[in-house]
Protein backbone atom coordinates (compact mmCIF):
# COMPACT_ATOMS: atom_id res chain seq x y z
CA UNK A 1 0.00 0.00 0.00
CA UNK A 2 2.70 2.07 0.56
CA UNK A 3 4.33 1.08 -2.31
CA UNK A 4 1.56 2.28 -4.39
CA UNK A 5 0.83 5.61 -2.59
CA UNK A 6 4.91 6.15 -2.75
CA UNK A 7 4.44 5.78 -7.21
CA UNK A 8 1.20 8.05 -7.25
CA UNK A 9 2.79 10.87 -4.86
CA UNK A 10 2.69 14.14 -7.13
CA UNK A 11 3.75 17.60 -6.61
CA UNK A 12 0.97 20.48 -6.15
CA UNK A 13 2.28 22.35 -9.71
CA UNK A 14 1.51 18.84 -11.66
CA UNK A 15 -1.42 17.03 -12.60
CA UNK A 16 -0.36 13.19 -12.83
CA UNK A 17 1.96 11.48 -10.69
CA UNK A 18 4.22 8.12 -10.75
CA UNK A 19 5.73 9.11 -14.41
CA UNK A 20 9.42 10.40 -13.85
CA UNK A 21 8.64 13.78 -12.20
CA UNK A 22 10.14 15.40 -9.32
CA UNK A 23 8.63 13.97 -6.23
CA UNK A 24 8.26 16.91 -4.26
CA UNK A 25 7.08 20.21 -4.75
CA UNK A 26 10.10 23.01 -3.56
CA UNK A 27 8.71 26.90 -3.54
CA UNK A 28 10.20 29.81 -6.33
CA UNK A 29 12.28 30.50 -3.65
CA UNK A 30 13.75 27.38 -2.98
CA UNK A 31 13.89 28.62 0.57
CA UNK A 32 13.33 25.37 3.18
CA UNK A 33 12.26 22.09 3.10
CA UNK A 34 9.85 22.33 5.62
CA UNK A 35 7.56 24.86 2.51
CA UNK A 36 7.18 21.38 0.49
CA UNK A 37 3.34 20.46 -0.36
CA UNK A 38 2.53 17.00 -0.15
CA UNK A 39 0.08 15.60 -2.73
CA UNK A 40 -1.49 12.37 -4.28
CA UNK A 41 -3.33 11.10 -7.13
CA UNK A 42 -5.79 9.87 -5.14
CA UNK A 43 -7.96 8.92 -8.70
CA UNK A 44 -5.35 6.25 -9.21
CA UNK A 45 -4.66 5.11 -5.87
CA UNK A 46 -8.85 4.45 -5.90
CA UNK A 47 -8.40 2.96 -8.90
CA UNK A 48 -6.05 0.84 -7.75
CA UNK A 49 -7.37 -0.39 -4.44
CA UNK A 50 -10.19 -2.05 -6.43
CA UNK A 51 -7.54 -4.52 -6.75
CA UNK A 52 -8.27 -5.95 -3.30
CA UNK A 53 -12.06 -6.75 -4.78
CA UNK A 54 -10.64 -8.42 -7.35
CA UNK A 55 -8.08 -10.42 -5.23
CA UNK A 56 -10.78 -11.43 -2.86
CA UNK A 57 -12.87 -12.84 -5.14
CA UNK A 58 -9.55 -14.15 -6.75
CA UNK A 59 -9.57 -16.59 -3.26
CA UNK A 60 -12.72 -17.09 -3.46
CA UNK A 61 -12.31 -19.75 -6.25
CA UNK A 62 -9.08 -20.98 -6.10
CA UNK A 63 -8.26 -21.52 -2.56
CA UNK A 64 -10.04 -25.40 -2.26
CA UNK A 65 -9.30 -26.17 -5.57
CA UNK A 66 -5.70 -25.47 -5.85
CA UNK A 67 -4.64 -25.52 -2.10
CA UNK A 68 -3.64 -23.11 0.13
CA UNK A 69 0.33 -23.33 0.03
CA UNK A 70 0.26 -23.41 -4.27
CA UNK A 71 -1.99 -20.50 -4.01
CA UNK A 72 -0.13 -18.43 -2.02
CA UNK A 73 2.84 -18.95 -3.28
CA UNK A 74 1.62 -18.19 -6.53
CA UNK A 75 -0.13 -15.02 -5.70
CA UNK A 76 3.23 -13.79 -3.70
CA UNK A 77 5.01 -14.13 -6.53
CA UNK A 78 3.04 -12.52 -8.94
CA UNK A 79 2.31 -9.60 -6.48
CA UNK A 80 6.19 -9.33 -6.05
CA UNK A 81 6.69 -9.11 -9.91
CA UNK A 82 4.10 -6.89 -10.40
CA UNK A 83 5.33 -4.47 -7.48
CA UNK A 84 8.71 -4.12 -8.53
CA UNK A 85 8.15 -3.63 -11.76
CA UNK A 86 5.42 -0.60 -10.74
CA UNK A 87 8.59 0.77 -8.55
CA UNK A 88 11.50 0.17 -11.18
CA UNK A 89 9.28 1.55 -14.49
CA UNK A 90 7.99 4.85 -11.35
CA UNK A 91 11.37 5.81 -10.88
CA UNK A 92 12.51 8.90 -12.41
CA UNK A 93 15.30 7.84 -14.53
CA UNK A 94 13.96 4.73 -16.36
CA UNK A 95 10.33 6.50 -16.81
CA UNK A 96 11.78 9.25 -18.39
CA UNK A 97 14.03 7.43 -21.07
CA UNK A 98 10.95 4.40 -21.60
CA UNK A 99 8.28 6.80 -21.16
CA UNK A 100 6.07 4.74 -19.31
CA UNK A 101 2.29 5.62 -19.79
CA UNK A 102 0.78 6.47 -16.45
CA UNK A 103 -2.38 3.71 -17.21
CA UNK A 104 0.52 1.00 -17.26
CA UNK A 105 1.26 2.18 -13.60
CA UNK A 106 -1.74 2.36 -12.91
CA UNK A 107 -2.45 -1.60 -13.92
CA UNK A 108 0.56 -2.97 -12.44
CA UNK A 109 -0.85 -1.37 -9.01
CA UNK A 110 -4.28 -2.52 -9.76
CA UNK A 111 -2.48 -6.58 -10.23
CA UNK A 112 -0.02 -5.56 -7.08
CA UNK A 113 -2.80 -5.17 -4.67
CA UNK A 114 -4.80 -7.60 -6.24
CA UNK A 115 -2.26 -10.35 -5.71
CA UNK A 116 -1.08 -9.08 -2.04
CA UNK A 117 -4.88 -9.26 -1.01
CA UNK A 118 -5.01 -13.01 -2.20
CA UNK A 119 -2.27 -13.93 -0.32
CA UNK A 120 -2.60 -11.85 2.94
CA UNK A 121 -6.14 -13.93 2.69
CA UNK A 122 -4.79 -17.28 2.40
CA UNK A 123 -1.84 -16.84 4.58
CA UNK A 124 -4.73 -15.90 7.43
CA UNK A 125 -6.74 -18.68 6.45
CA UNK A 126 -3.61 -21.57 6.27
CA UNK A 127 -2.47 -20.46 9.82
CA UNK A 128 -6.37 -20.69 11.42
CA UNK A 129 -6.05 -24.82 10.16
CA UNK A 130 -2.97 -26.08 10.57
CA UNK A 131 -2.32 -24.78 14.28
CA UNK A 132 -3.78 -26.87 16.81
CA UNK A 133 -6.21 -25.50 19.29
CA UNK A 134 -4.21 -24.91 22.34
CA UNK A 135 -1.90 -22.78 20.32
CA UNK A 136 -4.07 -21.39 17.41
CA UNK A 137 -4.49 -17.58 19.71
CA UNK A 138 -1.23 -17.56 20.99
CA UNK A 139 0.19 -18.47 17.27
CA UNK A 140 -2.33 -15.75 15.82
CA UNK A 141 -0.76 -13.55 18.30
CA UNK A 142 2.81 -13.96 17.60
CA UNK A 143 1.93 -13.84 13.45
CA UNK A 144 0.49 -10.46 14.21
CA UNK A 145 3.52 -8.79 16.42
CA UNK A 146 5.86 -9.72 13.77
CA UNK A 147 3.56 -7.84 11.26
CA UNK A 148 3.32 -4.80 13.57
CA UNK A 149 7.50 -4.71 13.14
CA UNK A 150 7.25 -4.67 9.81
CA UNK A 151 4.37 -2.01 9.63
CA UNK A 152 6.59 -0.08 12.12
CA UNK A 153 9.78 -0.26 9.78
CA UNK A 154 8.38 0.15 6.14
CA UNK A 155 7.75 3.37 6.72
CA UNK A 156 11.26 4.32 6.90
CA UNK A 157 12.41 2.36 3.47
CA UNK A 158 9.61 3.71 1.50
CA UNK A 159 10.44 7.10 2.21
CA UNK A 160 11.28 9.80 -0.28
CA UNK A 161 15.35 9.32 -0.32
CA UNK A 162 14.66 5.59 -1.52
CA UNK A 163 15.09 5.62 -4.56
CA UNK A 164 12.21 3.83 -6.29
CA UNK A 165 14.33 1.08 -8.40
CA UNK A 166 15.98 0.46 -5.25
CA UNK A 167 12.76 -0.34 -3.59
CA UNK A 168 11.34 -2.58 -5.95
CA UNK A 169 14.26 -5.16 -5.71
CA UNK A 170 14.03 -5.06 -2.07
CA UNK A 171 9.85 -5.59 -2.67
CA UNK A 172 11.01 -8.93 -4.91
CA UNK A 173 13.72 -10.40 -3.00
CA UNK A 174 11.36 -9.91 0.60
CA UNK A 175 8.65 -11.63 -1.89
CA UNK A 176 11.04 -14.07 -2.80
CA UNK A 177 11.77 -14.79 1.14
CA UNK A 178 8.23 -15.12 1.20
CA UNK A 179 7.79 -17.77 -1.04
CA UNK A 180 10.11 -19.94 0.03
CA UNK A 181 8.85 -19.86 3.83
CA UNK A 182 5.16 -20.66 3.04
CA UNK A 183 6.91 -23.70 0.36
CA UNK A 184 8.36 -25.03 3.72
CA UNK A 185 4.42 -25.23 5.21
CA UNK A 186 2.28 -28.35 5.64
CA UNK A 187 -0.83 -28.62 3.09
CA UNK A 188 -4.06 -28.35 5.29
CA UNK A 189 -6.44 -28.42 1.73
CA UNK A 190 -9.40 -31.16 2.76
CA UNK A 191 -7.80 -31.41 6.43
CA UNK A 192 -9.39 -30.98 9.77
CA UNK A 193 -9.15 -27.94 11.90
CA UNK A 194 -5.33 -28.22 13.50
CA UNK A 195 -4.98 -32.05 11.97
CA UNK A 196 -0.83 -31.01 11.19
CA UNK A 197 -0.30 -29.64 14.42
CA UNK A 198 -2.44 -33.27 15.21
CA UNK A 199 -0.41 -35.72 13.49
CA UNK A 200 2.77 -34.16 14.41
CA UNK A 201 2.09 -34.68 18.57
CA UNK A 202 1.04 -38.24 17.83
CA UNK A 203 4.07 -38.60 15.81
CA UNK A 204 6.35 -37.14 18.46
CA UNK A 205 4.67 -39.30 21.12
CA UNK A 206 5.29 -42.37 19.26
CA UNK A 207 9.11 -41.19 19.03
CA UNK A 208 9.31 -41.02 22.32
CA UNK A 209 7.61 -44.29 23.53
CA UNK A 210 9.22 -46.32 20.27
CA UNK A 211 6.12 -47.39 19.43
CA UNK A 212 6.49 -46.88 15.50
CA UNK A 213 5.49 -49.60 13.05
CA UNK A 214 7.91 -50.37 10.15
CA UNK A 215 5.85 -48.87 7.59
CA UNK A 216 5.17 -45.72 9.87
CA UNK A 217 8.86 -45.35 10.07
CA UNK A 218 9.46 -45.46 6.47
CA UNK A 219 6.92 -42.52 6.11
CA UNK A 220 8.70 -40.33 8.28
Amino acid sequence: ILSVSRVFFVSSSSSEGGEGGQNYYEDSDNSQESDRAYDFNYISIFESCAGEVAGLTLVIFTIDRVGRIPSQIATLGCAGICVSLLCILSDPSIAAQWQVPHSALVVLAFLARAFEMSASCVAWTGTAEMLATEIRTTGHSAANAVARIGAMTIPFLVAESTPLKDLGIFMLVAHGIAMFCTSRLPETKGKAMGANATDKSIATSKMVDGDYSQRELSLI
